[in-house]
């Protein structure tokens, strides 16, 4: 559902979705705004989201809800080239927030296993502490992991490049003057 110049968007909303299939969806997601899929039962099936957006860069890290599912086994991923959507400063992802809604985010990471099959422990400790610490430290919140823009890398870039230039030309009166200390001084002019 292509968004009207006045910045209008649109929710495509159903009982259920099956099958496979792709959605085109226009964002801005600066504004916090954009088109949605709202499927208020199941969903199953596979289907590829294409997202277009204004391009501005958003002030905050918050995701954008995109698909919004009642639950089901469905997969929705990003069918923009890279599987990523360049949005000003970061890339973005499509992923699922593990209740049957499918996000666009900068955080990069993988979603963990939702079923790790950890391995027992074959030899338990025999003589375990009879006086546990009661305050376990809490567990550190996961920091999420960002992929800048080509276009941000660019001007890292030059910015980094202004300096090793300054640096080099630097280096050339150096030597030159290097050049006087070494040599006896005859009241020589140095152009």
């Amino acid at each position: 559902a292509p968004a009207t110049t006045n910045g209008i968007y649109n929710t495509l909303t159903t009982s259920e979705l099956s099958g496979s299939g792709n959605f085109y969806l226009h964002t801005n997601v600066a504004g916090s705004r954009g088109d949605q899929l709202v499927v208020n039962n199941n969903a199953t099936g596979n289907f590829k989201i294409f997202v277009q957006d204004t391009g501005v860069s958003p002030q905050s890290d918050d995701a954008m809800t995109l698909v919004k599912t009642g639950g089901g086994d469905t997969s929705f991923t990003l069918g923009n080239t890279g599987g990523f959507v360049d949005l000003g400063t970061y890339e973005y992802v499509l992923k699922s927030d593990g209740n049957s809604n499918w996000n666009l985010t900068n955080d990069v990471k993988p979603n963990p296993d939702p079923n790790p099959n950890p391995k027992p422990d074959p030899k338990p400790d025999p003589k375990p502490d009879p006086k546990p610490d009661p305050t376990p430290a809490p567990t550190p919140t996961p920091v999420p992991e960002k992929r800048i823009t080509p276009s941000t890398a660019a001007v890292l870039n030059m910015a980094a490049t202004l300096p090793l230039v300054f640096d080099a030309e630097l280096n050339s009166i150096r030597e030159r003057l290097n050049i006087m200390k070494a040599s006896p001084h005859n009241n020589n002019v140095w152009l």
